[in-house]
């Protein structure tokens, strides 16, 4: 006997052979076995901080568990305002293409295509820790629709936090602009202080999309950790693997 239903990304019905294996294996998955099989998990944290892996590239770089990255921004306050990051996916071309369908084409519904893995990892690692999305600007979430980060947040069983904002970036990215941006000193977040909000001992886990240079998390993390907050994570889907460190990018 045989059950249809549409993969939920490739919209493609798919034919399934009912056993007592497969009612408990892919009742829940949402996307068929071909389209699962396209996202790469990332399967080790060489990095203990960011979780980058190790490879031919990036390994001259580490210095015992840490990342030439991490290394750099152990160096600075706000580098340091980071506990760590996780993440559960290779940023790759297949995950690319998804994101640019979830994201830019608005997809929402597509959030759930990694819901499992995504609540199993938070309750073995942060179900003590608070969630909050990080923050999007008005202005991009009214582009969209949406801000990613909060759906993946929703997924989450845990207690929320709310208080961080997010200014607007300007719409025109000229070179000038995006050194600003990037710039250590360019802080795009702040809290809402008419909530007079203290995170005193918390222990919160910022959720985002996906972890690049990890500029964005630590600036967020700064102000979260100056508002009381004993330690900040970051939690997001995926890593882009790419990124070169600073000393990498000298070394080139």
């Amino acid at each position: 006997m045989g059950s249809k239903r549409r993969c939920l990304y490739c919209m493609e019905p798919r034919q399934e052979q009912l056993s007592w294996h497969g009612l408990i294996s892919r009742a829940d998955d949402p996307v068929c076995p071909d389209c699962r099989a396209l996202f790469t998990m990332l399967m080790s944290r060489d990095c203990r901080i960011c979780g980058r892996e190790k490879d031919e590239q990036s390994a001259p770089f580490f210095q015992d568990t840490r990342c030439g990255d991490c290394v750099a921004w152990g160096e600075k306050d706000i580098g340091r305002a980071l506990d760590h990051n996780i993440s559960l996916y290779r940023y790759d071309k297949a995950m690319q293409q998804w994101m640019a369908r979830w994201k830019y084409r608005g997809d929402p519904a597509l959030t759930a295509v990694f819901q499992k893995e995504w609540v199993q990892i938070w309750r073995r690692s942060y179900a003590s820790w608070k969630v909050m999305a990080l923050p999007a600007g008005p202005g991009r979430t009214q582009e969209r629709g949406f801000n990613q980060a909060v759906l993946l947040a929703d997924m989450l069983p845990g207690d929320r936090l709310n208080g961080l904002e997010k200014k607007d970036e300007p719409k025109k990215q000229s070179k000038s602009t995006k050194n600003q941006r990037e710039s250590l000193f360019y802080q795009p977040f702040y809290m809402n202080n008419q909530e007079k909000i203290r995170f005193n001992g918390e222990k919160i886990l910022l959720v985002d999309d996906i972890y690049t240079t990890g500029t964005t998390v630590r600036k967020a993390a700064s102000v979260l950790r100056s508002a009381g907050a004993e330690r900040v994570a970051s939690f997001t889907l995926a890593r882009s693997t790419g990124t070169l460190s600073r000393k990498e990018e000298k070394a080139q």
